[in-house]
């Protein structure tokens, strides 16, 4: 496959920086608008999350729909992993039950979702503290 990401600059008007993404061999060509990093704000050592997010694997997901999210938990509990697109809209729920403490890896499968290739966000929440991580899919 030829693929192509590249930053293209304020094409949306909004002031914030978009991103194409093109695919020679199937024709897919997506703007992808920017998100504003400036209003993402550190949380304070107290309000740390009870659980950390390391990257998917694999990242991009290919054309099997099945990835892991590696995650460490510091309090056994119930989780949600949802999938959103890149404006915010909820796109379904990935994983719904209890992980314990320590390092897990949480499967996830996006087929049942009939999702086409792009950038997307997971985000695991616990009810009281969510952290999220990007990741492509590449078909």
């Amino acid at each position: 496959m030829n693929e192509d990401v590249k930053y293209i600059g304020d094409v949306t008007g909004d002031g914030i920086g978009d991103v194409a993404y093109g695919c020679a061999s199937n024709g897919d060509f997506r703007i992808f608008k920017g998100i504003d990093w400036r209003k993402l704000s550190v949380e304070t050592e107290a309000l740390k999350a009870d659980f950390t997010l390391k990257q998917t694997e694999p990242n991009p997901m290919g054309k099997d729909n099945k990835a892991i999210l590696p995650a460490t938990i510091a309090r056994t509990g119930i989780y949600t992993l949802e999938v959103f697109d890149l404006t915010g809209k909820r796109i379904g729920e990935l994983f719904k039950g209890e992980l314990p403490v320590g390092e897990v890896r949480i499967p996830f499968d996006v087929k049942a979702l009939n999702i086409s290739s792009g950038m997307f966000t997971l985000r695991l929440s616990d009810g009281k503290r969510t952290q999220e991580r990007a990741f492509v899919i590449n078909r």
